[in-house]
């Protein structure tokens, strides 16, 4: 519930950050921002409402609170309580770039995990620290880059800070990334997974929005428009290496992606 979502098309954006220690006890404020937290403990603990939900927050927690959602505290926070916050946008709507970015059918979504226990001397714990540390620093080009390195924290916590975090949507995306280049086969899947294929299209389509065909298909074709942007190899060269045996279905598929044909594909990249 309330869970932060992060894309690939577009970077979060950092407003501000610090550590914290509590020098008397206090109450979480009463307040609905429109702005998401984060908020890692590193001492004593924080006690916060979200909507109905209460949370404890203690040494080695990490707890995302959304905007636009009532916070507040229901109990005491104690003296000494230590914490690293971080206060950033995200922008759920952005729409695909048209004729120089990412399609919208591209466009890919991600939830951080919204609360995550036993961070305590983890490498996630040593990122937020030297992300705080980087955000509050005097580097001349802090400007420019904080909101790229806050893009790799969340996108690492994102992935890495939970076993939960890495879907079977998503894991199903990475299996397609590495075997692109092999025939779209059912029993593969099923046999990779453990599961019926009607079980996994269902919750494929829900979080990616294709199927999981469709899916394989993109990335075949993507790789195939790489390819014919930066090298000289023939059309059914390219063609066999995204797994295309038949070079005419080839250049039928990626015309019904594209809006052209290979070869003329091929040509646009002088208008870089």
């Amino acid at each position: 519930m309330n869970e932060i979502t992060i894309t690939n098309v577009t970077l979060p954006v950092f407003y501000n950050g610090d550590v914290y220690c509590a020098a008397d006890p206090f109450y979480h404020a009463d307040r609905t921002v429109d702005f998401d937290i984060l908020i890692y403990v590193l001492e004593g603990v924080i006690y916060v409402t979200e909507g109905e939900t209460d949370y404890s927050v203690g040494e080695g927690e990490l707890l995302f609170l959304k905007h636009g959602v009532h916070h507040y505290g229901k109990y005491e926070i104690p003296k000494g309580t230590r914490w690293y916050f971080i206060h950033f946008g995200t922008d759920d709507d952005i729409k695909g770039f048209s004729e120089y970015g990412t399609p919208d059918k591209e466009k890919l979504y991600v939830n951080i995990p919204k609360y995550t226990k036993g961070l305590s001397g983890s490498d996630t714990e040593w990122q937020i620290a030297d992300f705080i540390a980087y955000a509050n620093s005097t580097d001349k080009m802090r400007s420019w880059n904080v909101n790229i390195r806050l893009s790799q924290l969340l996108s690492e916590m994102a992935f890495s800070c939970s076993s939960t975090a890495l879907t079977l949507p998503i894991k199903i995306c990475r299996y397609l990334d590495s075997h692109y280049r092999e025939d779209f086969s059912v029993k593969k899947l099923e046999k990779e997974f453990y599961l019926s294929y009607k079980y996994m299209a269902a919750c494929f389509k829900k979080e990616i929005g294709c199927s999981m065909q469709q899916y394989h298909t993109i990335i075949r074709l993507t790789e195939a428009a790489r390819l014919l942007r930066s090298t000289l190899l023939p059309i059914n060269e390219i063609a066999r290496r995204v797994g295309y045996e038949d070079s005419l279905y080839f250049s039928k598929r990626f015309s019904g992606r594209y809006k052209t044909s290979p070869s003329a594909f091929r040509k646009t990249a002088r208008h870089y």
